[in-house]
């Protein structure tokens, strides 16, 4: 286990952006504000992964992570400036509250856990 305390409370964040990775998976996402606090849970987070010996893939290492919430990927070629399109009309920031990070495997999608968060 990654040691997160089941106390830990979550913390605002407020989805700001309409972005896309130009990759062959085609994905679009919401993008968070990159805040303190987001940054350093996810920080924290790695430290703890590499505690325990494990890791994650390099697009999610602290000097990679683009912070984002995925809408869709793997969206055919021809539907993905469609849907990019719609995401742009349809698009208002939102706040919401981050309550928990949670560890997947990739593709099938296996959860494997979910943690609280707490304030640092």
């Amino acid at each position: 286990r990654y040691g997160y305390d089941s106390a830990r409370a979550g913390f605002r964040v407020q989805l700001s952006a309409i972005g896309l990775f130009p990759t062959p998976e085609n994905v679009l996402f919401l993008s968070p504000a990159p805040t303190s606090q987001l940054l350093a849970h996810h920080q924290e987070f790695h430290q703890r992964l590499a505690r325990s010996g494990l890791s994650s893939s390099p697009y999610y290492a602290p000097e990679n992570w683009v912070p984002h919430c995925t809408v869709g990927m793997n969206i055919p070629n021809e539907q993905f400036y469609q849907a990019l399109a719609f995401c742009q009309r349809a698009f208002e920031p939102m706040a919401g509250v981050f309550q928990e990070i949670g560890v997947i495997e990739y593709w099938p999608l296996k959860p494997l856990g979910t943690w609280p968060f707490s304030t640092l």
